[in-house]
């Protein structure tokens, strides 16, 4: 038996307003679309993430899982997403991770100006530089 952990949040893609925009985000819903199914453990899977229809400015990517004792492998699972991140244009991620043994943590993610200046440039580079702030960045509990 274990606990239970979610982990849910929003990645915001690039402003309407930028150069290249449409292919920004249609290049976004690709890397999403191209995750597994399935997954090992700690899963980053297609599943786990869904596209908003309704936006102004910003896309928002949702994400949103449950998960047993995740706290555990909660290095593992982050460099999974942050891999993930590194493939996607994007200029804010918001994160909440909530374990039923510790308190709740916060994550954020901002792109680096050079990356946001790109979006507007007509020549886009994925966000592979970033600010970050939150929570602990190793295991929280014991496996």
């Amino acid at each position: 038996m274990g606990m239970t952990t979610i982990v849910y949040g929003y990645i915001r893609e690039p402003r309407t307003g930028c150069a290249k925009v449409e292919q920004m985000l249609e290049s976004n819903k690709k890397q999403i679309e191209s995750l597994p199914e399935t997954d090992e453990y700690p899963f980053l899977v297609r599943g786990l993430f869904s596209f908003s229809d309704v936006s102004y400015r910003n896309r928002l990517i949702h994400f949103a899982g449950g998960y047993k004792q995740l706290e555990s492998y909660w290095a593992d699972w982050l460099a999974k997403f942050e891999a993930l991140l590194a493939q996607l244009f994007w200029e804010r991620v918001r994160l909440h991770l909530i374990t039923e043994w510790t308190e709740e943590f916060t994550y954020d993610w901002a792109a680096a100006a050079t990356i946001k200046d790109s979006f507007r440039s007509g020549s886009p580079l994925p966000t592979t530089i970033w600010q970050h702030k939150g929570g602990p960045r190793d295991d929280i509990g014991k496996r």
